[in-house]
């Protein structure tokens, strides 16, 4: 693995001799038309902290993104976009370690073989029965996928705990025997990149959370049709008029989390993601006011009884 900080380095040093002819006047590094064979490590930083953006915020993070893209290409990208979750917390550092393992064929083979060696040798014969699975990744085209990844991951979590302790005693006997560098460590194995025990704690509350959206989204999925369903009721989904309730009841139940935070890890911290989870649906619930479509299926709803 190459290391980022100098590959970025570097990208951005050919970028400024190719297209505007600029050196280090200092003489200290030579131009980039006289670089042969490998090169020395520099100990540079990343874009995102070269420039000390802040990527928590949107429009500055858009700015690493471009500049990523522009100049530093997929090596650098993959990093700066590693660092960009990795502050996001615990939820962040999950998502890092899920798309790194999806990535690779070779880690995916070996969290499916830890799992079926522990079900082979496991007592109970529903344990012995069951199938590895593998870690589902989120992302922006899936509605929660953010909540099946934690699950996944949480139920994952001793085999990819395993996972990791494994891989990064094979790396550190290799960086012993001269075969790599500690510099060339996987980001996802580097201290600040790890999930602890209060980071999976996190992840657990934060699943709790979401099951409430998870219950909203299935009563707001449908085609409105009365049909029987589990347990022998006749419900329909996916009704128009019920939006302005399941906003309502999601938004009190964020009420009912943010009141009892102070039983739960980094009660602030989770004070703040509860607040900006209520003023984004808050948003969208008072734009209900300028939709017509939906004061006319409240209207035509039967159990309404206008008119």
């Amino acid at each position: 693995m190459t290391d980022f900080s100098a590959v970025g380095t570097q990208n951005i040093e050919k970028h400024l001799f190719r297209e505007h002819g600029l050196v280090d006047k200092s003489g200290r590094r030579k131009p980039p038309a006289l670089w042969k064979g490998k090169q020395e490590k520099t100990p540079s930083r990343n874009i995102v902290e070269m420039l000390n953006l802040d990527t928590s915020d949107p429009k500055e993070q858009a700015i690493a993104n471009a500049l990523i893209q522009q100049i530093d290409g997929e090596s650098s990208s993959g990093a700066a976009q590693h660092e960009i979750w990795r502050k996001k917390g615990p939820i962040g550092k999950l998502h890092n370690l899920v798309h790194w393992i999806h990535r690779s064929d070779k880690l995916t083979y070996r969290l499916r073989a830890l799992q079926e060696e522990f079900f082979q040798h496991a007592d109970n014969p529903k344990i012995r029965a069951r199938k590895p699975v593998d870690v589902v990744r989120d992302n922006q085209t899936r509605w929660l996928s953010t909540l099946y990844m934690m699950r996944r991951g949480l139920l994952l979590r001793p085999f990819l705990e395993d996972l990791v302790e494994k891989v990064t005693l094979e790396f550190n006997k290799e960086c012993r025997n001269g075969a790599r560098r500690r510099e060339d460590i996987p980001l996802c194995l580097r201290e600040e990149s790890l999930l602890g025990e209060k980071d999976w704690k996190v992840i657990e509350l934060m699943d709790k959370v979401l099951l409430d959206f998870e219950e909203a989204l299935r009563m707001l999925e449908g085609d409105a049709q009365s049909r029987v369903r589990k347990g022998g009721r006749i419900e329909a989904y996916g009704n128009m008029w019920d939006v302005a309730s399941t906003y309502e009841f999601l938004m009190e139940r964020l009420e009912e989390w943010k009141a009892a935070a102070e039983n739960y890890p980094d009660p602030e911290h989770f004070r703040i993601n509860i607040n900006l989870g209520w003023d984004k649906l808050n948003e969208y619930y008072t734009k209900l006011d300028e939709t017509p479509a939906y004061y006319a299926s409240a209207i035509l709803n039967p159990a309404s009884r206008w008119g």
